[in-house]
């Protein structure tokens, strides 16, 4: 992702790759001082929106990962057990 802003009238455009992607015209969801601010500002959200879901997404294939562990180590565990109660038989 390569975020980028241009003026456009009273308000700006955020291209990702070269691609108008944003258009804020009427509406400034970022406001600052100056319309230069306000789109940079908007892009740093996006940015630090991006960084929060790939961490949250690592979390979770982390958990995933830790989950098929924690099952695999029972199903090692029930089969011990098994094989020791069929031997005091």
């Amino acid at each position: 992702m390569n975020l980028t802003y241009r003026i456009v009238g009273n308000g700006y455009v955020i291209a990702n790759n070269g691609i108008d992607w944003i258009v804020q015209e009427d509406y400034i969801p970022y406001p600052k001082d100056t319309i230069e601010a306000s789109a940079q500002a908007h892009i740093d959200t996006i940015i630090a929106d991006s960084e929060a879901s790939i961490q949250e997404a690592i979390s979770i294939a982390d958990l995933q990962a830790k989950s098929v562990s924690q099952q695999e180590t029972i199903n090692e565990l029930t089969l011990m057990i098994a094989e020791l109660l069929g031997e005091g038989e």
